[in-house]
């Protein structure tokens, strides 16, 4: 266990190696054993240096879904998502890089609906009028696609109002009604 946490801190630390010695870095991440922190460490030389061989040394050190799906969140690259076994994970993939790169293909992808939602949201608060707008009326998630109607209505100012109202009283869940209606009346005084 005390080399798991040793090789982490290193593999942390090897961007502070890389600016004074890429070699050494590349030297010393070749030699941690513990394949999560093999990964972080050429993960880190890969942001670094944006060389290609690095990502390659990250794939091929990978063992297990939380690997790869950190691959995916450094490099933006779709295919390492199909090396992730996990439905869930694979999922939060796919709402990265949804959010990452504001690719909408990306959300047929998804389907766990709270996590496109959530995703979603998020998508909307980067986007302006009217791309925000259009993107809010897609979620699929009441409570989410409220959110994000009624953050659009207060950044650009716009009535929306008989559309939250109506997506507030489609939430199910009696508190998110009650806690979600309390919100959009603070947000309008």
């Amino acid at each position: 266990m005390e080399e798991k946490i040793r090789e982490c801190i290193i593999a942390d630390k090897i961007l502070k190696i890389a600016e004074k010695d890429i070699q050494l870095a590349e030297k010393i991440s070749s030699e941690i054993k513990y394949s999560s922190a093999k990964v972080q460490a050429f993960l880190n030389l890969y942001s670094f240096s944006l060389n290609e061989k690095y990502l390659q040394k990250a794939i091929e050190s990978a063992s297990c879904d939380e690997d790869y799906l950190r691959i995916v969140e450094k490099s933006l690259r779709e295919d390492m998502v199909d090396l992730i076994k996990d439905k869930y994970k694979k999922d939060l993939a796919y709402s990265f890089l949804l959010e990452k790169t504001n690719n909408l293909n990306f959300a047929a992808k998804i389907s766990d609906r709270r996590l496109l939602s959530a995703a979603m949201k998020r998508l909307c608060e980067k986007m302006n009028y009217p791309e925000n707008l259009k993107i809010a009326r897609m979620i699929p998630e009441e409570y989410y696609r409220c959110l994000a109607l009624v953050g659009i209505e207060e950044k650009e100012k716009i009535g929306l109002e008989k559309e939250i109202e109506q997506c507030i009283n489609s939430v199910e869940n009696l508190n998110m009604r009650k806690w979600l209606a309390d919100l959009w009346k603070r947000k309008k005084n």
